[in-house]
C-alpha cells in the first residue's frame, strides 16, 4: 500500500479505498475492517 499512496500523492491510508470501495457489495464485511483499522490506529496513537 505504500506504493499506492506514493503513487496517488494521497494524505490518507490507501487502505480505507479497501473499506470504501467494499461497502456497497458487502457493508457488514467493510464494518467489520474499519473495526480493525480503528484498533490498530488506536494501539499506534498509544505507543508513540
Amino acid at each position: 500500500m505504500a506504493f499506492a499512496k506514493e503513487l496517488c500523492e494521497t494524505d490518507f491510508v490507501p487502505q480505507m479505498l479497501d473499506i470504501l470501495l467494499s461497502y456497497p457489495l458487502e457493508v457488514d464485511f467493510s464494518k467489520s475492517i474499519y473495526e480493525v483499522v480503528q484498533q490498530e490506529m488506536r494501539h499506534i496513537e498509544a505507543m508513540g
